[in-house]
């Protein structure tokens, strides 16, 4: 077997204190596992997930990665930090294939 091609995610603080992560379906995977600065979460499905961080941490940085029935990994995705505080929250990229730094509010 092959290893599953990298997913491509996005991810944004929902103002609650979660992140709501989304990604790319990968051919040929089975299933997805979430790297954060403090925990993994595997067994992942679908295309997306809802991320509670426990620490207060700023930013969280995320990346993803899908695995085959064979339980071969994928390369990581793209990276992405997200900050949980301030008035207004902001989606910060790197490692992006749609620009080294994409800014938006939501």
């Amino acid at each position: 077997m092959t290893a599953p091609a990298a997913p491509v995610i996005t991810a944004h603080n929902d103002g609650f204190g979660n992140i709501n992560i989304r990604w790319t379906a990968v051919a040929g995977a089975t299933s997805y596992r979430l790297d954060t600065d403090f925990t993994a979460v595997t067994g992942l499905t679908g295309t997306s997930y809802v991320y509670t961080p426990t620490l207060d941490a700023e930013p969280v940085v995320l990346a993803l990665s899908a695995f085959n029935a064979g339980a071969e990994q994928s390369a990581y995705s793209n990276q992405r930090k997200v900050f949980m505080t301030g008035q207004t929250q902001h989606r910060l990229t790197t490692s992006d294939p749609f620009g080294a730094y994409d800014r938006r509010d939501y």
